[in-house]
């Protein structure tokens, strides 16, 4: 199965419509706004407060829908994208007609003020990026799920996905365009940098050796430069060494650690390192009973120990619905919180991230803030010794729902993005259409 971001993303997008009873929306007329100013509500005693509401492209102002990223902060505004929207008009993305668009890259402001930077037309440009950006001199870096003008030799009939460059004023570039094999396809995590280099992971592609001929591919993990010149670290196989890399890298002390969300010793997923030479091993790999299955975003690390949660499993006796677990560089894993599937939210996509010794991260459902089966999601605290508090349950209106993405901190507070929620007029009166939110919360 794969576990990668972007069909766990396809997925949620889909359930977050159905929850709605959202139809696909025509698209309305032109007349973008340069700045757009956002309809924030209070600072609740929890400390949480929206920023921005999408207003998708059926009011004309093009700005996307469904973020699933990361925010990243550049000096004191926030950059982040959206998977879909940014075109009013039908857009031929590459291989495949789509109804919002093919992505966005925007800039907020901690008063919510927003703007698009540029606008995903599909094809040589990319499209659909659901994966954060990196900041390298200057310049934004990131990735697209699709386009880039190459169809795979993967197995698949689409184009592969790029590795692009943007200016803070908005002049894209492609860096690298996918081909599948060997250097991967479908790169759907954020990109890091490290000593000038960008490395990430691409959840298809690489080799079809092993269990991975019908996939097309088990992914890779690649180094771009920013010329774009690229090169495959490792080439997964779906055996232990795992299949299909469904998060970002993080880099401790010049070694490079992820997750990947299948294969390994029982198919449930592996911690694994790899040197920026491309030497490859498996700290952990996941049994799929109490220790979880399907580990999914970033991992954090603590005093050199790196955490992590899983997005299945679990020892919970109402549901298998994900745990926080901690892995040490030398492999001893252990599950510090196992999610229940009630209040304290139920599986995890995003990872963790570490502020002042303790760890913040979201799940996708739970909480009991909306009255959705599966709930609405969370943002979570939890210590490193297990102790978890629910700092938001969101309420499926317009204070968001379904989180996909981390927390990523400025100045002391934290802030991140829902795929849903928000405002739930950005399609046509009365579909419950919602397009997503940039919120913050006090730690």
């Amino acid at each position: 199965m794969d576990f990668g971001r972007y069909a766990l993303g396809s997925c949620i997008g889909v359930a977050l419509l159905a929850a709605c009873g959202a139809s696909q929306p025509p698209i309305g007329a032109p007349g973008a706004m340069p700045l757009i100013a956002a309809r924030a509500q209070p600072l609740s005693g929890s400390g949480y407060q929206v920023l921005y509401r999408f207003q998708g492209d059926a009011s004309g102002r093009m700005d996307g829908f469904d973020p699933q990223s990361d925010l990243i902060a550049v000096k004191d505004n926030l950059y982040g994208t959206t998977s879909q929207g940014g075109e009013y008009n039908y857009s031929q993305c590459g291989d495949a007609k789509f109804f919002a668009g093919c992505g966005t890259v925007f800039e907020v402001n901690t008063s919510g003020e927003e703007r698009v930077l540029y606008r995903f037309v599909g094809d040589k440009d990319g499209y659909y990026p659901s994966a954060g950006l990196v900041a390298l001199n200057g310049t934004l870096y990131g990735t697209t799920v699709s386009g880039g003008g190459l169809f795979c030799k993967s197995g698949y009939y689409h184009s592969c996905g790029t590795v692009f460059a943007l200016s803070l004023s908005g002049q894209e570039h492609v860096l690298h365009s996918f081909s599948g094999l060997p250097d991967g396809d479908r790169p759907s995590a954020n990109l890091i940098a490290v000593n000038g280099m960008l490395y990430g992971t691409a959840v298809g592609g690489g080799s079809v050796r092993n269990g991975c001929i019908r996939s097309g591919g088990c992914g890779v993990v690649f180094q771009v430069s920013p010329s774009g010149s690229e090169r495959v670290l490792h080439a997964f196989r779906a055996g232990k060494d795992g299949a299909f890399p469904s998060g970002p890298l993080i880099s401790v002390h010049g070694t490079l650690y992820g997750v990947t969300g299948g294969g390994g010793s029982a198919g449930c997923g592996t911690v694994f390192k790899v040197s920026t030479s491309g030497s490859e091993s498996v700290l952990y790999s996941f049994s799929g009973s109490g220790d979880g299955c399907g580990p999914q975003g970033s991992l954090a690390a603590i005093n050199g120990v790196l955490y992590g949660v899983t997005h299945w499993g679990g020892s919970a006796r109402v549901c298998h619905c994900g745990t926080v677990f901690k892995v040490s560089t030398t492999g001893t894993e252990k599950v510090i919180y196992n999610f229940q599937g009630g209040g304290d939210g139920e599986q995890p996509v995003a990872g963790v991230i570490a502020l002042d010794g303790a760890l913040y991260g979201t799940t996708f459902g739970g909480g009991g803030g909306c009255a959705a089966s599966l709930g609405c999601g969370t943002v979570f605290k939890i210590s490193t010794t297990g102790v978890e508090q629910v700092l938001h349950a969101f309420k499926g209106g317009t204070d968001g729902a379904g989180p996909v993405a981390g927390l990523r901190v400025l100045l002391g507070t934290l802030y991140g993005t829902t795929a849903g929620g928000g405002d739930y007029s950005c399609g046509p009166s009365g579909s419950g259409f919602s397009c997503g939110t940039v919120f913050k919360i006090l730690p």
